[in-house]
């Protein structure tokens, strides 16, 4: 299993701009949200908490979370309830929960010594995008 912890800078996208029509996205959050590249930062301290920080141009993120346990976090479409679980493979999966579940986006983080994959699946109707990282040393 991959080192999680690490800063990981945007390279490219696939299907991105499907997924935010499908999403049904207003036109100028859709076009912004193409052109930002994050700058992603995660760390895990010895107790277990993860702390995932989201740096782009326009407004940045921090999420403080343990796995299993519900959380309220905000996001770019208002804030949402989620739970965060790590595979025995390493994908970290944050999955809306409650009200934000029928309109919410169920993300898989994939790692590997080159980077991240960030998957995003829309949860009614299944259309996803992907988003590439590279680790930075």
């Amino acid at each position: 299993m991959a080192n999680i912890s690490g800063v990981y800078v945007h390279e490219r996208d696939e299907g991105l701009d499907e997924f935010l029509e499908q999403r049904g996205a207003h036109f100028l959050a859709e076009k912004m949200m193409v052109k930002m590249s994050p700058t992603v930062t995660i760390e895990v301290d010895d107790e277990g908490t993860y702390r995932l920080y989201t740096k782009t141009q326009v407004k940045n993120f921090e999420w403080i979370f343990k796995l299993g346990e519900e959380v309220l976090l905000p996001t770019p479409d208002g804030t949402r309830t989620f739970i965060f679980e790590l595979d025995d493979e390493g994908k970290l999966t944050q999955t809306p929960t409650g009200e934000s579940e029928a309109v919410g986006v169920k993300i898989e983080r994939e790692f590997s010594d080159e980077g991240m994959v960030v998957t995003l699946i829309h949860m009614s109707s299944d259309e996803t995008a992907k988003r590439f990282f590279r680790r930075e040393e």
